[in-house]
């Protein structure tokens, strides 16, 4: 997987962020996501993908140092492969790594520096690849604000689905976000 240009915007962000408290306490708003992915377990035609993911935050509560976050979102999740038919043992098609997610998460917000981190985990329903299943996700997100309302960062996030269709399937996603407050 090659990050340089998300890598680059990310550092471009953090160089030229606007130091505005409400958007360095990184606690809230919409957060939209663009994102390489990867599947690890099952079998699939292809492994990597892309993901969108939209994520809606608020403040749950304020401490000193940093908040309390509850958030949900929705995401899709896109093979490569687009139509490939890699074989399956059973004969048939080995299923696109495609889903429909939707997430549950709640974590802590906290300045760091000129920059917001973020650490949220919760419950993820994924949708796809011939079976629906209810697993744990967690996620990172870095964002530095660019303007008052207006925020540019990085996130990265794993997904365990126990079982879907009978496979344990660990999911990786990194990338660059969009932040609207």
């Amino acid at each position: 997987m090659k990050y340089t240009p998300l890598a680059f915007l990310a550092a471009a962000a953090l160089l030229c962020s606007a130091d505005v408290q409400a958007q360095r306490r990184g606690d809230g708003g919409l957060t939209i996501t663009l994102a390489q992915h990867s599947i690890r377990g099952g079998l699939f035609a292809d492994r990597n993908g892309g993901l969108l993911d939209v994520l809606a935050a608020g403040r749950v509560k304020t401490m000193p140092r940093w908040s309390l976050v509850a958030a949900g979102g929705i995401g899709v999740v896109v093979s490569a492969a687009m139509e490939q038919c890699s074989i399956s043992p059973g004969g048939d098609c080995a299923p696109l790594g495609n889903f429909v997610a939707a997430e549950a998460l709640i974590g802590v917000a906290k300045p760091i520096g000129r920059v917001s981190g973020r650490a949220l985990a919760g419950p993820a329903l994924y949708s796809g690849a011939e079976d629906t299943s209810l697993g744990v996700q967690a996620r990172l997100d870095l964002n530095a604000p660019v303007s008052a309302h207006l925020g540019l960062g990085w996130m990265l996030r794993a997904t365990l689905l126990p079982s879907h269709d009978g496979e344990r399937l660990t999911l990786w996603a990194a990338g660059g976000t969009l932040t609207f407050r």
